[in-house]
This record gives C-alpha cells, structure tokens and sequence, in this order.
C-alpha cells in the first residue's frame, strides 16, 4: 500500500520522474533475468565440475594403478611413482591458478550495471538541462 502511494505520487511528479521510475523498473526486470541466467549457468557448471572431478579422480585413480602395475618390477619403482604425483600436484595447482584468474575476472550483472550507467549520464544530462532551461526562463 505504501510503495502504490509512492508510486503514484511519483507519477505525477513530472516527466524526469516517471522516466526515473519507469527505467528502474526495466532495470530491475534485466537484472532478474541476468541473476537467473547467472544462477542457472553457475548450478549447470557446478554440476558438471563435480561430475568431470568425479570421473577425474577414477581415472587417476586407474592410470596410478596401471603405471604403478608397469613399473613395479623395476628397482626405481618409487622414483617412479613419486614423479607421478609431483605431476599430479602441479597440473592441480597449475588448474587452481587458472580457475583463481576466471574468477577475479567475474563480472556480477554486466549488462545491467552498464545500463544504470548509461541512465545515470542520461538522467544528469536531463537535470542539466532542466537547471539551464529554468535558469533562462522569464
């Protein structure tokens, strides 16, 4: 009740208003459908990052077993596998660094806070304007 009383005393508050009113409408509209659409690629990524960790780890899991079947007879068979799990540390800190970098460069709502942006130049633009034309009338 509150927010309709607002709402209509905004509407009749002049022109610059109902522009203020109606793009925050639309740009809460964009930032729903962008934060659905985030939360949607976020839950299928997550999903499929746990799957490809799951069938990762067995597949490591096998290579080590077949490795280790390899070499077992040999006498360096611990410098063997040894190397095998230096390998295994850095390709995951090499994947941590890479997945670190891809999520300092995440974006939160991108179109939406370009759009605020634009209205906020267009919204000072008309409130200039509106000071110069007010200033110069008789």
């Amino acid at each position: 009740m509150i927010a309709e009383s607002i709402y209509h005393l905004l509407k009749r508050a002049g022109p610059v208003a109902r522009a203020c009113l109606d793009g925050l409408g639309h740009r809460a509209q964009l930032a729903k459908l962008e934060f659905a659409e985030m939360r949607d690629r976020i839950t299928s990524s997550l999903l499929m990052g746990v799957i490809a960790l799951i069938l990762s780890l067995l597949g490591g899991i096998a290579l080590t077993f077949a490795i280790a079947a390899a070499v077992w007879h040999l006498e360096h068979r611990g410098l063997w596998l040894g190397l095998l799990t230096l390998v295994y540390f850095v390709a995951a800190g090499v994947l941590a660094m890479v997945m670190i970098k891809r999520l300092k460069t995440l974006e939160f709502l991108p179109e939406t806070s370009r759009q605020l942006n634009e209205d906020r130049v267009c919204l000072g633009a008309l409130l200039h304007e509106d000071k110069t034309s007010s200033a110069t009338a008789p």
